[in-house]
């Protein structure tokens, strides 16, 4: 589990943005182990401005625009609206989670 992975080249503002094009990204992430599932929250932009204070309207509705078009290339990429409070928003990445584990799969306790 992780906050960040290689899709975020895609998206990063500046100066992280990549500089190469989009097919060289693409190229790139063929070769790039791949994760089964991604989590990626959005939020209206005055939303995510209230917390982040060092991006533009602009800049947030820019990202969540390449978002997009990135979960529209890799189907292991959920978007997750983001606009409810933090434990709505979790309960809906857990349910998500649990619809979508082998039947089979069963959690071990830290004892085991």
């Amino acid at each position: 589990m992780c906050d960040r992975y290689f899709y975020d080249y895609f998206v990063a503002s500046e100066p992280k943005r990549a500089t190469a094009p989009r097919w060289v990204l693409r190229t790139f992430c063929a070769f790039y182990p791949r994760p089964q599932r991604v989590f990626v929250l959005t939020a209206d932009p005055e939303r995510v401005r209230a917390r982040r204070a060092d991006l533009t309207i602009a800049e947030i509705e820019r990202q969540n625009e390449a978002l997009r078009a990135v979960a529209q290339i890799y189907p292991e990429l959920e978007l997750i609206d983001s606009n409810l409070d933090i434990n709505a928003t979790a309960e809906r990445i857990i349910h998500r989670m649990a619809k979508n584990m082998p039947k089979n799969f069963t959690l071990r306790s830290e004892n085991e």
